[in-house]
Parts: structure tokens; sequence; C-alpha cells
């Protein structure tokens, strides 16, 4: 071979193996939509694994995914309670994908979901639906909420009522957002449920910690919950009946293939208890008779509408409308020969959010949403006394609002298979009143006292937000998500700017096991007081501003994860200090003016220290979870308690909670529930002052929170059976015993001013409900 030839040879050469590494490492894009089949609704958070090298990649919460790829690919698509699906591709050209996961309801098969040793993020969880219904029910009804509690390091606070006490935190550190609208107050029916309606949810994302740059104004936890929109493809009807309460909801499609609607709604008929008695008092005889030994008639009704409209544009593009409303009218009327005592209240919540969300790109996902928000509640006293020598008659009630109105767009974009950034900014507008007082008291036919107080105060705020959020992949084993949040919040001329960064760090040993830590820094600009009215809860929202500021909260964690052939496990620690928080004084020196600032201590410290442990079987015929939490959580102010620390209300020291669920047989489930915890931390009054034209009554006492109640423990079971009726319909029953034997656990004490006794008080004992639904 020549000289002229060998240059030849090795020309060609050259260029077939520079053009052969050049086709090894090309790379393409991989991209698309994961939605549920016969819906066509997208599914948030699925993900997929890359069997060539393992490695994980989710969907954004609009089901829209974007991944790299060096050669051909063999993708597995899964989300809990759907058949996982795999494809494989073998073109090495951009490729768009619309990923169909069949979502599986009598079917006795394994429920495949992402590994939460795997996660990124500390402190994330994905709430399946399908855990929330078939947990048993308080009153008949699944409920959001409670369902939670099985989760170490969160409780409800107190029986009987919706809400989230979170690794020490209050129950207004926590952000509830429905399609990006917040919500302020989850209590709902005399807190027997929440107002948020299982039946019209999507997908649930809670985070205790950990938490991710794109959220902000909150402090303890965030839910995450994106409403269920109607298929596209058909219509779907379903009724649920209860014990107290029934629901309905109906989606279809609009336009076929492109526009849907979805429309949920639920109400209590607590008052047809009472209808009887209403009938018999039409009888005037039938009233009198009764009316020396006194009538009570209690009223309850709550209700609760979800309704969503979503347009699918293109493949690439999609528009939303969604709107929620809830509505509680509780009162009790004491009638007796001397007059009458009604009291209760009325609270309503109303929000609207909508939405577009694009890809642009392979790489790139814009989403832009407006939301409205909005809280009200009334309390009120009406008082008629009459006797031989003079009539009276004394009215008051208390009301307050707030109110949310924002504009958020954020940006996903795919840099390569190691980075991911999400990026966006978002404004905002508060108002509040919180707190107008009316008092009237009329003697005979004289007008003593008409007077409102707090009409006048009306409070403001801006807050502009932006955010950077980044997920890196540097190694095979290890990821990071770090990102940096400010915040601009200005109110009553004051101004404040505030940064919170955030960081979790996660670090694979082997394929079944990882360590993860994180660091969060959070500042909300919100703060919720609580306080009681004969029994039941009054929220009132302020706003930080020259006499408030932020609270201020820092959080650690650190935790082993791991996972074996049937059984998901970790333990966690954390430790959380929280600065700046706010409560109502008790020293009642105060004269009532309506200013709720003027009543308020906002020089809190807080420390929430603990150890969680969390262990699930979600294999087989028998499934069950445990979870245990030992923490500890105090709060210091400098003129509550004389200035010494004292344990937090809902302090509990041990938190045992056990579920499991037994497959009987095909579409037969029994489940149970058991919870034990250290008794509640409560104050122990020393004595109570009346007041007086310059005084408000209060209680005294020596110290705050120095007493616990006897340790609680309560066990629940539910037997569901599902079938498919001759014509199709998927139809079950649900029979579920709350509190199956009975233990009459104190919610409350207090001392007998007569007697000087401690007395104990229970809400509830044993209650068996029964529920029917169908779908069709």
């Amino acid at each position: 071979m020549n000289s002229l030839n060998r240059l030849a040879f090795f020309s060609i050469f050259s260029s077939l193996l520079v053009l052969g590494v050049g086709l090894k490492a090309q790379s393409y894009n991989v991209y698309g939509y994961v939605k549920y089949e016969g819906s066509s609704e997208s599914i948030p958070y699925a993900y997929c694994i890359n069997l060539n090298d393992q490695r994980i990649f989710y969907t954004n919460n609009e089901g829209f995914f974007s991944m790299k790829s060096d050669g051909p690919a063999t993708l597995v698509f899964s989300f809990v309670g759907c058949r996982p699906d795999t494809i494989s591709i073998q073109g090495l050209t951009d490729t768009l994908l619309m990923v169909y996961l069949h979502p599986h309801e009598l079917d006795e098969v394994l429920i495949t979901r992402e590994k939460l040793h795997k996660q990124t993020i500390l402190g994330k969880i994905n709430v399946p639906l399908s855990k929330i219904v078939s947990l048993p029910t308080f009153a008949g009804v699944p409920d959001i909420l409670k369902s939670l509690t099985y989760l170490p390091g969160i409780t409800n606070g107190k029986e009987g009522f919706s809400r989230l006490y979170v690794r020490g935190g209050t129950a207004g550190q926590n952000l509830f957002l429905i399609d990006d609208a917040p919500l302020f107050t989850t209590n709902h029916a005399l807190g027997l449920v929440s107002s948020i309606n299982p039946g019209a949810i999507g997908n649930i994302d809670l985070y205790k910690g950990g938490f991710p740059a794109r959220y902000g104004n909150c402090s303890s936890s965030i839910l995450d919950i994106r409403m269920k929109e109607g298929s596209r493809l058909e219509h779907d009807y379903k009724v649920e009946v209860g014990t107290l309460s029934a629901g309905a909801s109906i989606g279809g499609p609009i336009a076929e293939g492109k526009t849907s609607y979805m429309v949920a709604a639920r109400a209590t008929y607590f008052d047809l208890i009472n209808l009887p008695k209403r009938i018999k008092y039409l009888d005037e005889l039938e009233y009198q008779a009764d009316l020396q030994n006194g009538i009570s008639m209690v009223s309850l009704n709550a209700f609760d509408i979800n309704a969503k409209l979503s347009h699918q544009r293109s493949a690439s593009s999609k528009q939303y409308l969604n709107v929620f409303t809830s509505s509680d009218f509780y009162s009790v009327d004491n009638t007796d020969w001397s007059g009458a005592d009604n009291s209760g209240f009325n609270h309503h919540n109303f929000l609207v959010s909508a939405g577009s969300m694009k890809n642009y790109s392979a790489k790139l996902f814009l989403s832009t949403s407006v939301a409205y928000s909005l809280y009200t509640n009334t309390f009120f006293n009406d008082i008629i006394r009459k006797d031989d020598e003079k009539d009276e008659h004394y009215k008051s009630s208390d009301y307050s609002k707030i109110s949310y109105l924002s504009v958020k767009s954020m940006a996903d974009y795919n840099f390569s298979n190691k980075i991911h950034c999400k990026f966006g900014i978002e404004g905002s507008a508060y108002s509040s009143k919180p707190n107008i007082q009316r008092e009237f008291f009329k003697q005979a036919s004289e007008i003593l006292r008409d007077t409102t107080y707090g009409q006048g105060f009306v409070y403001r705020g801006t807050n502009l937000s932006a955010f950077l959020e980044l997920e890196y992949q540097p190694f095979h084993n290890t990821s990071i998500n770090v990102g940096l949040r400010t915040s601009g919040f200005a109110s009553e001329g004051t101004n404040y700017f505030r940064l919170d960064p955030r960081i979790s760090y996660k670090a694979m040993l082997g394929n079944n096991y990882s360590v993860k830590a994180s660091y969060t820094l959070n500042h909300q600009f919100t703060h919720l007081l609580l306080s009681n009215f004969r029994g039941n809860p009054m929220e009132v929202w302020i706003l930080s501003n020259n006499k408030v500021q932020p609270q201020e909260v820092h959080q650690l964690a650190a935790g082993f994860f791991g996972t074996s052939p049937h059984i998901d496990y970790g333990i966690e620690g954390f430790y959380k200090k929280m600065y700046k928080l706010v409560e109502y004084r008790f020293s009642g020196i105060e004269q009532s003016t309506g200013n709720v600032y003027d009543r308020i201590s906002s020089d809190g410290q807080g420390e929430a220290y603990g150890l969680e442990f969390f262990g699930e079987k979600n294999t087989g015929k028998v499934k069950g979870t445990i979870s245990y939490t030992l923490s500890w959580s105090n709060r210091t102010f400098s003129d509550i308690n004389q200035g010494e620390p004292f344990p937090f209300t809902y302090d509990y020291r041990h938190v045992l909670s056990l579920t499991n669920s037994i497959a009987i047989q095909k579409g037969w489930e029994l489940a149970s529930s058991f919870r034990l915890m250290s008794g509640q931390a409560f104050t122990l009054t020393d004595g109570y002052f009346a007041g007086n034209d310059i005084s408000e009554p209060h209680n005294l006492y020596s110290s705050m929170n120095g007493y616990r109640l006897p340790t609680y423990h309560r066990l629940d079971v539910m037997l569901t059976h599902e079938w498919e009726s001759e014509k199709g319909n998927l139809e079950h029953l649900r029979f579920s015993i709350y509190n199956v034997y009975n233990q009459r656990n104190a919610s409350f004490a207090h001392v007998n001013r007569s007697s000087g006794k401690l007395v104990l008080t229970s809400i509830f004992g044993i209650i068996p409900t029964i529920s029917y639904g169908i779908s069709f």
C-alpha cells in the first residue's frame, strides 16, 4: 500500500471513527406528558425510571417531563394506583411522548410508587388518595387532614378538629394550596371533617420539611393540592351517602378531547336530627309543656362545592379555571321560661384560580396563574331575659376577614439530566379586618349600649417574591436541591425584605438505602390567632406591620431511609427554632378597642425537636403502617407566664399510630387504625376575674400548660365491600366504628368554681357510621 493509499485509508478510518464516536455521544431529548388512560387527565409528579442508567425523572404538577438520552432507552413510567408502562425508544432524535397509565379499581395487583429513599427532598410525601379512603372514617366521611395524622410528626391537635400541627408548629404556619390559591381555614362542620373534599382531588403533596424555594409565606408544612379534572372522553357520575352528610360529583367532556368540567359538592343534614322536635313544637301546647324544663335546639348546616373547567388548547398548551366555596352555619338556642340564649357562628371560604401552562420546547415549561381567596367568620351571642320587673336584651358579635390576590409565573427548565431548574416571580396583595366587635344592650325600652369597635381597622399588605431552585445530581448516587427565595413585604408604612435559603441533600448507599439532610429558613408575613367562643374555635388572621414582625423559622433535619422487598422505612430527626410568634395576652388589662394588635404578644420564641420513625408494608393481602414520634415543643413570651418557657399546647411527648388493612377476599377489606399519645398540656386556672369598665374578664393562673390530660388512645375499624353491578357500575358500602371500645378521652379540663374539683370533659365516645357510594 503506497503512501497515498495509506493516507486515504487512515483518513477514511479516522472519519468513520469520529463519526462513530459522534453517533454514540449524540444526545437527544425525550419529553411529553403522563396522563390517566380513559380520561386524559394529567398526572402530577408521576415518575419515570430510565432502565439504561437507573436515573429517575418526575413530571411536574401538570404531568410534563423532560430528559436527555445518549442512545436507545427503555423507560418505565408509574404512579401510585396505576399499572406501570414500559416504552422503548430506538431513534436518536427528539421524541415527544404521550404516556397513558391505566388506573385500576378492583384488581388485586401491586401498586407501584416511587420509594421515599430515592426522593431528594427530605420531608416530602405524596399522599395516595387510596390511602385516605381506605382508613376508618370519622362520621362516615373520608377526611384528608385526619388521615395525615398517621404520619410521624403530625397531629390534629384536639379530637374532633380538622387542623394540622406539624413538628411543634402552630395551625397558622401551614400553607394549604388548592390550585395555587391558599385556603385560610380547613375546619368544617364543627371539625367533623375538613373543608377539602377527597372526591374532588387529583393529587396531594405534603411537605413537612425541606421546603422547595417555590413555596413562600409558610413555616411549618405545605399541602399542595391539585384538583381533579373531568374526563375529556366520557362522562362519569359519583354519589356518596353517609350517616350525617352526602356528596356527589359529575364530570365529563364539553368538547370531546379538548374541554372538560368537574363539579363536586357535599352537604350535611345534621338538622334532620332536630326535625321531629321542631315539628313537635309547632303545637303550642307541647311547646309550653316542655318550656319549664328548657328547650335546646342545635342547628348545623355545612356545605362545600368544587368546580373546575379545563381546556386542552393543543398537545403542549392547557388552561384551567377552578372555583371552591364552603360555608358553615352553627347555632345553639337554649330557651326556658325566663328567656332565651342563642349563640353560634358562621364562616365562609371562597377561592378562585385560573392558570395557563405550555411547554415551549423539549426543555422549557412555563405556567402562569392568578388566584383569589377570601375567608370570613362571625361569632354571635343573643341573650333575652324576662322577669316581672324588667326585660333585658343583649347582643354581641365578632367579625373578622382576610382576602388575598396573587399573580404567579414559574418556569421549569431542563439543562441536562444532571441539572433541572425552576424559577419564577409572585406578586400578592392582602387585606385584613381582624376584629370588628358590636355590642347592643337594651333594658325595657331604653337602649343602654349600641357600640361597634374596630370598624375602621383595615390592614393591607403587598408581597413581591422571586425564587430560584436547582435540582443538581453531581454523581449518580448523590443529588442536591438548593434554592433561594427573596421576599419584600410592605404594610402600614413598614417594609420588610427577607432571604430564605433552602437546601436538601441525598446520598444513596447502594440501591436500597439513602441518607438525607436539609436546612430551610422560612419567613411568614401572616399570623393566625386562635381563641375559644363557647368551646368553638375563633380564627383571626393578621398581617405583619410596624407592630408585628414576620415569623422566622429555621429547621434542620436528617434521616436514614431504606426499603426491602415488602417494607419501606425511615428514621428522621429534626430541630426547629421559631421567632416572632404571636399569641393573645392573658393579662386582661387592656380595654377593648376592637384593635386586635393591642391585645397580643408578638415576641414569642419557640423550640421543637424530636425523632420520627415510619414503616410501611404496601404489598400483599395484609398492608399496614407504623409511625412513632418522640418530640418536645416549648414557647417563651416576655409577657406570658412571667417570661418563663412553657410547653406548647400540642406538645405531645409520645405519639404512636398504627394502620392495617386486610383483603379478606376479592371486594372485601377490613381496615383498622390505632392511636396512642401523651396527654395534652393545659393550664389550670387559680381563679377568675369577672371584668369591669377598665379591664376585660380573664382567668387567673400561676403557670402556663403546667398540667397534662390523661393519655389518649383510640381504636377505629372499617369494613368495606366493593363490587361491580350487572350494569357495570362500581359500588361500595362502608361500615365504620369510631372509638371501638368507647374510650372517653378527655379533651378539656376546668375547675368547678363551686366544688373546687377538676372536671374533665370528653367529646366523643363510640360512633358507628355507614356510607354507600356508586360510580357510573
